[in-house]
């Protein structure tokens, strides 16, 4: 086989495994990215369930209170 095949063959596997790495690192990324985004969504979730507990809370704390005058 000819030295000129066998680059063309060598530069071929190059690229394709430089394809593969950066396509598993481009979509990692991304992975991670919506990660975070999705953890980050759910403990405002909850910070906001925590709120409205409180508020609920209170409120009935105040009704008691009216019921009780």
């Amino acid at each position: 086989m000819k030295l000129s095949y066998k680059l063309v063959i060598a530069a071929f596997f190059f690229t394709v495994i430089g394809s593969f790495i950066w396509s598993a690192n481009h979509y990692y990324s991304k992975y991670q990215h919506e990660k975070k985004r999705a953890d980050e969504a759910v403990q405002n979730a909850k910070s906001a369930t925590v709120i409205t507990n409180n508020v609920l809370q209170s409120l009935q704390i105040v009704n008691t209170v009216l019921e009780a005058n």
